[in-house]
């Protein structure tokens, strides 16, 4: 499921610091904080995040289009196991939180919590959902990437995204791109192949694999997100 996050944007490269491993465990979902939330969702077991470039720290509330940025351009993904519960319930904290829904008429409130709750109750038996989000700070350069995304040949995909496990670079089902001026993409995967698991209780890690074109200054490359699969075990059991 796409998602707009327009008016909740995430600044995935600040660093995240001071906070106790596995609050997700420790704590209902109702008590998780902001801050917690925001680093379940870029940094955590189920998430992962990637800049290209040099961050230059500037001050909140600065345009994109200041003199310096396009000097000191950078580029963040942050890739998520949506399928994963822990990942919508931090989606759906961090949304309940916000000043803009706080505000809401109760009317309105009540159907966005009703749409919230089909979030957290939704199955994924056989299928791996990631979704990737990009974040910059050169405006020209975030248009320049949903333009190649929304533009790409839907073959293309398999040709350079892969689920990576035991079981080898797995191609995905299908990938889809936000409309519009939607700032992500989701990928899908198959959770079976040839009746087996793609994740086996033996591997230790899985990776999710897939490229950054030219944008601007930004060469192209590969990205690689790994993700520890014994951190990613709930209740005794890997959650992907």
């Amino acid at each position: 499921m796409i998602m707009s996050l327009a008016c909740f944007a995430l600044m995935l490269w600040l660093p995240i610091v001071g906070f106790a491993q596995g609050f997700w465990e420790k704590k209902a979902a109702a008590d998780w904080s902001p801050q917690e939330c925001r680093k379940l969702l870029t940094d955590s077991p189920w998430a992962k995040s990637r800049t290209l470039g040099n961050v230059l720290i500037e001050e909140i509330g600065n345009p994109a289009s200041v003199d310096g940025r396009e000097g000191n351009p950078w580029m963040s993904y942050s890739a998520r196991f949506w399928s994963a519960r822990p990942v919508r319930q931090a989606y759906v904290r961090q949304l309940q939180s916000a000043r803009d829904f706080i505000s809401l008429p109760p009317d309105q409130k009540l159907s966005i919590e009703a749409q919230n709750e089909r979030m957290l109750r939704a199955e994924y038996p056989d299928r791996i959902v990631l979704v990737v989000i990009c974040a910059t700070n050169v405006d020209s350069y975030k248009r320049d990437l949903i333009r190649y995304w929304q533009t790409r040949p839907p073959a293309q995909w398999a040709m350079d995204t892969f689920l990576l496990t035991g079981k080898g670079r797995i191609k995905p089902l299908g990938v889809a791109v936000a409309p519009g001026a939607g700032d992500q993409l989701e990928l899908n995967f198959p959770r079976s192949i040839d009746g087996q698991p793609v994740v086996s209780p033996k591997d230790k890690s899985i990776s999710v694999e897939l490229v950054h074109p030219d944008i601007g200054v930004l060469r192209s490359e590969r990205i690689l997100f790994t993700y520890k699969v014994k951190d990613m075990t709930l209740g005794g059991k890997a959650i992907y």
